[in-house]
């Protein structure tokens, strides 16, 4: 969810609180400048010459050198915009690593059909329309489909709860299950007014997952094209087939 929402690792916001507390003090940028400026000097040479620091002298240290940070950056500004980028370097590599299994290969899931650069607040999320929130869980794999319930409940099967005779999965629920054609149909035509006849051809040959990339706006080359109301016309036919589904599992219990 972090790539979808923007979010970072609380530990990454509190590192950043207490970075930035640092470069004021080292700048002189907090009340009684004299006597803070000379306890930084003192702690500074305290650590040069290896004696015992006090657990908030220890800890900066640490983050300075895990950070990579150039701690002779004197001027607030400068120190800010510093310790922001390499902050936003660390957590955004993490959260790439976070995405490739073991041995370099990525994880097979709806959220890893596009590897951004870094994670942000996607623009669909501002949009008031109904429905939303079911766009949200298939783009971040967390839509708990048959399939995925399955391994974990055994008393669950992977048959798709509308028509009952396919594996449920994200593929299945969007682009085939026959108990949803009329969804289907508005939100394939939103998405050939984005992409046009040309691709349309293309798009018709493709296999089922990079169909998906499609629909979703998860392939890098189609998130670029079209007006972002045509996407919410897509999405919002999404989100109501998913909730279709949602509502034929309820009337089942």
């Amino acid at each position: 969810m972090y790539g979808e929402v923007g979010w970072r690792d609380l530990k990454y916001d509190m590192d950043l609180r207490l970075l930035r507390f640092a470069g004021r003090l080292f700048s002189g940028g907090v009340p009684g400048d004299r006597w803070v400026m000379r306890v930084m000097a003192e702690g500074v040479e305290d650590i040069k010459k290896g004696k015992r620091v006090t657990p908030w002298w220890k800890r900066l240290n640490q983050k300075i050198v895990f950070y990579g940070l150039d701690a002779h950056i004197t001027k607030g500004s400068d120190w800010r915009q510093h310790v922001d980028s390499k902050i936003a370097m660390k957590a955004h590599g993490e959260w790439r690593d976070s995405m490739i299994k073991k041995g370099g290969e990525v994880k097979k899931t709806m959220r890893y059909y596009c590897i951004k650069d870094k994670p942000y607040y996607e623009w669909y999320l501002r949009e008031d329309w109904e429905k939303k929130r079911e766009v949200f869980r298939i783009r971040t794999g967390q839509a708990m489909l048959n399939n995925i319930k399955a391994r974990w409940a055994g008393s669950v099967g992977e048959l798709c709860v509308l028509c009952r005779k396919e594996r449920e999965t994200e593929e299945h629920i969007v682009l085939e299950c026959p108990l949803l054609n009329k969804e289907r149909k508005h939100m394939l035509k939103g998405l050939r007014a984005i992409i046009g006849p040309r691709k349309w051809g293309e798009f018709l040959g493709m296999a089922l997952r990079e169909k998906m990339a499609w629909v979703l706006r998860l392939d890098g080359e189609i998130a670029r094209m079209g007006r972002k109301e045509l996407w919410v016309e897509v999405f919002r036919w999404v989100g109501k087939m998913l909730y279709a589904r949602d509502r034929a599992e309820e009337r089942r219990k």
